[in-house]
């Protein structure tokens, strides 16, 4: 059976080079995604959002999500 799973590293990415476009800081970008900035932290070190934050951020990047979802099989 195949899991799914986030690639936190990908997202994490593609929101730095967002986030650098538009010259904000991490901080701002959270306010601005109405999450905390540990939540963004947290993104940093690895760690996977919960499905709020995860919507939240790709609806701002305007990429659609699947792009960030990875099938591994078991």
């Amino acid at each position: 059976m195949a899991s799914t799973s986030i690639d936190v590293a990908s997202l994490y990415a593609a929101l730095d080079a967002a986030r650098t476009s538009k010259d904000l800081s991490w901080r701002q970008l959270a306010a601005t995604l109405a999450l905390s900035p540990s939540t963004l932290s947290r993104l940093a070190n690895g760690y996977t959002p919960d499905t709020a934050a995860f919507a939240s951020m790709v609806t701002w990047l305007h990429i659609p999500a699947e792009r960030f979802i990875r099938s591994e099989e078991n």
